[in-house]
């Protein structure tokens, strides 16, 4: 990775990787968020894939799929995470919907 001068633009012969790689990077209210991992009661063995969770979390809670990441379906479960501040609202909208035909049951993990 280049250091940043403060000078803001490319440096001198930069090419558009290096202008991709600055506009991947999160931005300062990204990087202030706390996200919060849930657990999934349902999985693989149940026709779970990680679009439908997306699919479902996003249409039942009202959130934009920005705010679903690290979504990973195992066998009997999964894992997502969201903003902290949205954990309640995403668990008590999702939590009885169903995806494939499987009642979701979400809760923060840990607890």
């Amino acid at each position: 990775r280049r250091s940043r001068d403060g000078e803001g633009g490319r440096a001198e012969g930069g090419s558009d990787a290096a202008g991709t790689e600055e506009a991947a990077e999160p931005s300062g209210a990204e990087e202030e968020t706390a996200w919060a991992k849930l657990v999934v009661g349902a999985g693989s063995a149940d026709g779970l894939e990680p679009a439908d969770l997306v699919r479902v979390v996003t249409a039942e809670a009202g959130i934009g799929g920005e705010e679903v990441r690290d979504v990973k379906v195992l066998e009997r479960f999964a894992f997502l995470s969201v903003p902290e501040d949205r954990v309640q609202g995403v668990v008590e909208a999702v939590s009885g919907s169903e995806c494939n035909g499987t009642k979701l049951k979400l809760e923060p993990a840990g607890s």
